[in-house]
């Protein structure tokens, strides 16, 4: 915030921000939150103020200003395609509402197709008097360097664990923030989507089922069937970042836990230790590419149910 506000008192912001980090830290938010500052007429001296303010509460509703536009996939599609940014150069065409600043929000901006990535080079290159674009990515590799190269970079890192468990336990005092801050990787605004999904209350309850399965067998169709129903993407999040744990609980020690949120944990521990690490690094990787398909239209349980199989072989 203090980067923004500061480049923009010396009348050098740029009219393109490339706003990157893992998800959960608040790029999107803090990208809104400049948008309805520049669009609202804010002095630069003020963006740190209004910033601040937009960001330390619940996640507001998605601002919905005349001069403020959204370029997202859309609901049934998984990229951003290069329709969507044609319509949106040709309502830049056209005058501002207000008579001032026009902001271009382009949230998962990896996920925009080549095609529509080389259509918004050209504005980003020749953007209309008064337009700022703020890329929003979680992973900024994936972009056209041609892209990267001509925004201003900002890293949105996570806080301090400190700092993430004061700002959510000032909305929630009661909940274990500190088991919920681990499983999203130390990023606040994730940890507390996943308080809201009643995560922090699933966490023991699928950690004890897979270390049971894994150590006594059992049916295994229908405790995968009972894993993925309603939410399969989020589960295999889930599963992705506690095997992640696992491997670095592991790397750190062998055989104890260094997470204290339960015991069922370190059951789960305590079998991953009798398995192969090529097995589990295998399982992790294959883990990781299921999440990718859950969209693609295969069958994920199929594919699940053979990656445990192995890893449950490797003893």
């Amino acid at each position: 915030m203090a980067s923004l506000a500061a480049a923009g008192a010396r009348a050098r912001l740029g009219h393109a921000w490339l706003l990157h980090g893992p998800p959960g830290t608040g790029k999107l938010r803090l990208a809104e939150a400049l948008g309805r500052a520049l669009v609202g007429g804010f002095e630069p001296k003020d963006w740190a103020g209004a910033l601040h303010e937009d960001m330390s509460g619940q996640p507001p509703e998605p601002a919905k200003l005349p001069d403020l536009y959204w370029l997202t996939p859309l609901p049934d599609k998984r990229s951003i395609g290069v329709d969507q940014v044609r319509a949106l150069i040709e309502q830049l065409g056209y005058t501002s509402h207000g008579g001032g600043a026009r902001v271009v929000i382009v949230s998962l901006a990896e996920e925009m197709t080549t095609s529509a990535a080389n259509s918004l080079l050209k504005t980003l290159e020749e953007p209309p008097p008064g337009v700022y674009l703020l890329l929003v990515s979680h992973a900024p590799g994936r972009l056209p360097a041609t892209i990267r190269s001509r925004c201003q970079r900002l890293a949105i890192l996570p806080p301090s664990s400190e700092a993430a468990i004061d700002w959510l336990s000032a909305l929630e005092p009661a909940r274990n923030w500190q088991s919920l801050l681990e499983l999203a990787g130390g990023a606040p605004l994730r940890a507390l989507a996943m308080a809201q999904a009643g995560l922090d209350r699933l966490d023991e309850t699928w950690c004890d089922e897979l270390a049971e399965l894994m150590a006594q067998g059992g049916d295994l169709p229908g405790r995968v069937e009972s894993w993925l129903k309603g939410d399969p993407a989020g589960f295999l999040d889930w599963l992705q970042t506690r095997l992640s744990r696992v491997l670095c609980d592991l790397a750190l020690q062998s055989g104890g836990s260094t997470d204290q949120a339960h015991a069922a944990y370190a059951r789960l521990l305590g079998v991953a230790a009798t398995r192969s690490a090529r097995r589990l690094f295998e399982l992790h990787d294959g883990v990781r590419r299921l999440r990718r398909l859950v969209d693609g239209g295969i069958n994920i349980a199929l594919g699940l149910e053979a990656l445990l199989v192995t890893w449950r072989r490797a003893a």
